[in-house]
């Protein structure tokens, strides 16, 4: 069963013992160019217990790393256990020869290599990374780092577009228990709390005063204020999407788009 995992900012991964392996050889004896090649310098390689996120391409990849040259990725619903292998440099982990279907994660410092099944090979970014065993790190989201600090746009609104903007409505969550945005008309700001229990938005938004285009998008304006404070939960999906629910069904479903 795939577990839920708490994951700091990017800069976490300076943690102590996250280091790379290094070779011995080398170490002793000054050994050439050629042999110092065998690890980078900056790969993550966890000497302890730890989880680390990945974001390969908008597809979110969680790795569990057990300190013991093994690792669960878990992309979706899906689970792959890796093995370290031999690389010439990085950490490389990939499913035991035979097993299908076949998985790979090579890291290298903050970046990444993967193959996934069903999306082939993809490079990745680290988001973020807390020492630890994924069981004391169920306490909160995996995906609340992934979340925070980006300026998201609606989607849709119960499967609606929203309609007669100039500039798209959008939602964004900081690391401080902050959320702000713009709802069609005017900004907004409150604060938001996110845990394993779910997502509270505390309903009293603090709002600009500007006159909207037209009573069309005031009224949209009102509702998709009305229904943002109405969440419950959140999931980031394995595309990058963010979708946000109510307790009647109710969701609005959140994007950064690619840029131009």
């Amino acid at each position: 069963m795939i577990r839920t995992m708490i994951l700091m900012g990017a800069a976490t991964l300076a943690l102590a013992g996250c280091l790379p392996k290094k070779d011995k050889a080398a170490e002793n004896a000054g050994a050439s160019d050629a042999q110092q090649t065998e690890t980078d310098s900056s790969a993550l390689a966890p000497s302890g217990q730890g989880v680390v996120i990945f974001n390969c391409e908008s597809v979110i990849v969680q790795a569990a790393f057990d300190g013991q040259d093994k690792v669960v990725m878990m992309v979706g619903d899906q689970t792959y256990q890796l093995q370290s292998v031999v690389s010439a440099s990085g950490a490389k982990y990939e499913t035991a020869s035979g097993v299908t279907p076949a998985a790979m994660l090579w890291n290298k410092g903050d970046e990444a290599l993967a193959n996934i099944p069903g999306h082939g090979e993809m490079s990745c970014q680290v988001q973020g990374a807390k020492m630890g065993t994924p069981d004391s790190a169920s306490q909160v989201p995996a995906q609340t780092s992934s979340v925070q600090n980006t300026e998201w746009q609606v989607k849709t609104m119960n499967d609606a577009v929203p309609q007669g903007v100039e500039n798209p409505l959008t939602v964004r969550f900081d690391d401080q228990g902050r959320v702000s945005g713009f709802a069609g008309c005017n900004r907004f700001n409150g604060t938001y709390e996110l845990s394993r229990d779910g997502l509270v938005i505390k309903p009293d938004l603090a709002m600009t005063r500007m006159a909207c285009l037209s009573d069309e998008v005031a009224q949209q304006e009102a509702a998709f204020t009305a229904l943002l404070t109405s969440m419950t939960a959140l999931q980031m999906q394995p595309d990058g999407t963010v979708i946000l629910r109510n307790d009647q069904g109710q969701q609005i479903v959140l994007h950064t788009p690619p840029m131009e």
